[in-house]
């Protein structure tokens, strides 16, 4: 059915984001493209970790009936540097964090026509103020809501920069198990096979599905420190060093397990456990979000024991992707993964000082120095006012 939009109200507060969920969840479940990234669980969570000096922004579009057909979450966030607030930039809510959220954007019933798409992001366009950058990331590069804004900018002469996101490779699920090996590598399906025959007749070697609440909480701790564990052994500092991302995951885990939206999967040995990953589920995608095995028994390949078992897991109950989200490591490719892009598109402010401070931000000191030579007086009354702000709020 072709869904029209008519009418549109924004969401600025949290008890009125609260009011719309039961929309939300329907709008989600309703198409299997959307990502768990879109997900409320996701993002309530995300949003009372990393949300303190950001404000929501969520734009909600209605039919003539007062259903809700489409949500666009959105952010505003005010960096501030050298101690002043810097111009407001607006992202899509879930983006520009440590917890890396991908698949981000509309969320909306499969239904809904282009042209009720298109009539969102010229709403967005519309409220977005002169003083404001947008920053859009972690679409698909075919997204509707991108080639909008395109032409809405265009048309009102606003400048624009498209942006290449991170990659994401993506398996396309088989209709056996069998058949995914097939189309694995000879070396590497021979891998795989020996892997899932060592631990099977290795005697104290068994997978679980964790699904209790406080056993996922404790579980989570593990991963984390596994995950820690085998970074540091390759020498690379991992995301999860950092206290407000360990945090937020040890909270998010229970609840996406909980509500559905997640897989969490351990592999132990004589009841320790040696590798466990966290998968979220949405639609007919499984993706592989955070893990860590055990390094002192490597030798024995445990992620590529869990690797398969959560991909024969999810073939056997009809899903029909694997997404191995951002980062392009090799061994996502051994997998028959392919490359999927993703895109974004930042509009600077348009308003004169807004426009000229973003831009001396996103600059390097070289050419910061140049930028205000080039514009003589100009490029010295905006350092002066800069200078002039940071000791008046000393």
């Amino acid at each position: 059915m072709d869904h029209l939009i008519g009418r549109f109200r924004w969401i600025e507060d949290e008890e009125a984001w609260m009011g719309i969920r039961p929309a939300w969840q329907r709008l989600l479940d309703s198409d299997p493209r959307h990502s768990a990234f879109l997900s409320w669980e996701w993002l309530s969570v995300w949003w009372r970790h990393f949300g303190a000096e950001r404000r929501l922004r969520i734009l909600v579009g209605e039919d003539a009936a007062g259903t809700v057909r489409a949500i666009l979450p959105l952010q505003v966030a005010r960096p501030r540097r050298l101690g002043l607030a810097s111009p407001a930039v607006w992202q899509l809510l879930g983006a520009d964090s440590v917890a890396c959220s991908d698949h981000l954007g509309l969320i909306a019933e499969p239904g809904l026509s282009v042209a009720a798409r298109h009539a969102m992001a010229l709403e967005l366009g519309r409220a977005l103020p002169p003083s404001a950058a947008l920053c859009l990331s972690d679409l698909a590069p075919d997204d509707p809501l991108l080639t909008a804004l395109r032409t809405w900018a265009s048309a009102r002469e606003r400048p624009y920069t498209d942006m290449a996101g991170p990659i994401c490779p993506v398996l396309t699920l088989p209709e056996s198990w069998e058949a995914l090996l097939a189309d694995l590598s000879a070396n590497f399906r021979s891998q795989v096979r020996s892997s899932l025959r060592r631990a099977s007749e290795k005697q104290g070697w068994a997978l679980h599905s964790i699904e209790d609440g406080d056993e996922v909480r404790e579980a989570m701790q593990l991963l984390v420190r596994l995950n820690r564990q085998r970074l540091r052994s390759k020498g690379i500092r991992s995301s999860l060093e950092q206290p407000a991302m360990a945090a937020f995951l040890k909270e998010v885990a229970p609840v996406l397990v909980e509500s559905g939206r997640a897989w969490l999967d351990a592999l132990t040995w004589r009841g320790r456990g040696v590798a466990l990953a966290l998968h979220l589920v949405q639609g007919d995608t499984v993706s592989y979000y955070q893990g860590g095995f055990d390094v002192e028994l490597s030798e024995y390949r445990p992620a590529t024991v869990l690797f398969a078992a959560v991909m024969q897991r999810a073939i056997a109950q009809g899903y029909r992707r694997f997404d191995f989200l951002r980062g392009a490591e090799a061994y996502k490719y051994r997998w028959g993964a392919q490359a999927q892009p993703s895109a974004g598109l930042c509009m600077p402010p348009v308003a004169w000082l807004s426009r000229r401070l973003y831009a001396l931000e996103h600059l390097r000191p070289q050419a910061w120095l140049r930028q205000l030579w080039r514009h003589s007086w100009r490029g010295a009354a905006v350092a002066l006012a800069v200078v002039g702000s940071v000791y008046d709020g000393a």
